[in-house]
């Protein structure tokens, strides 16, 4: 566990270990118990950081509402924090390191952050072990089509470019309207779903898509 030697060398240069320790566990919870874990408990920890007596460090650990509390809001502000880079740098990719470094939180905090939001639904796409938020959002499960059936309907659509002004989502309706008529539960897209946002693209992009796109 490289991340927990890295936060316990810097842990053991403060110049007060245990107040250093506190801090650090209100900012980045999942830092410190990966280096509790890494030493092998608490009394371990403290011992490695050169605190006298182990009870202050103990009680950090002591399970309970207030313990619960300083992770659980912890981890929802480092969420947001990841979510808002994400946005802003659509369908690129980011290491957990860059982004441990960008959050000045630990790796293995990043990475807890990231599954968080996946399980929330974010459609966050991961990619050797680089993490990125398509502006198409991904599908997570493979589709499996029955194709041996005499006839499998499925339905296709293409080139929607929502978000554009002359987008065409009146037919758009229609054709989902129809399949649901025809009993259809797949409908598989083809690509270009969305404009894309205005300030990307060719010159005047930006007065052809919806101010929110």
């Amino acid at each position: 566990m490289a991340d927990a030697s890295h936060t316990l060398a810097a842990l053991r240069n403060a110049a007060d270990p245990l107040t250093a320790l506190r801090e650090l566990y209100a900012r980045d919870p999942q830092a410190v118990l990966d280096a509790r874990d890494h030493c092998g408990g608490a009394t371990p920890l403290a011992r490695a950081l050169g605190i006298d007596g182990d009870r202050a460090v103990r009680r950090m650990f002591t399970p309970g509402p207030r313990q619960a509390e300083v992770i659980a809001g912890a981890q929802t502000d480092l969420e947001e924090r990841v979510a808002a880079i994400l946005r802003r740098s659509r369908n690129a990719h980011h290491s957990y390191e860059s982004l441990s470094e960008a959050l000045d939180r630990s790796v293995s905090s990043v990475r807890v952050a990231v599954e968080g939001l996946r399980a929330q639904g974010v459609a966050i796409a991961i990619d050797d072990d680089r993490v990125s938020l398509p502006t198409t959002p991904q599908r997570r499960e493979t589709l499996h089509i029955d194709l041996c059936d005499e006839v499998t309907d499925v339905g296709v659509v293409s080139d929607t470019h929502l978000g554009h002004r002359e987008a065409a989502e009146p037919f758009l309706h229609w054709c989902y309207d129809h399949f649901a008529e025809r009993g259809i539960e797949t409908v598989l897209h083809c690509g270009d779903l969305t404009e894309g946002p205005g300030e990307r693209g060719y010159n005047g992009h930006a007065n052809a898509v919806w101010h929110s796109c």
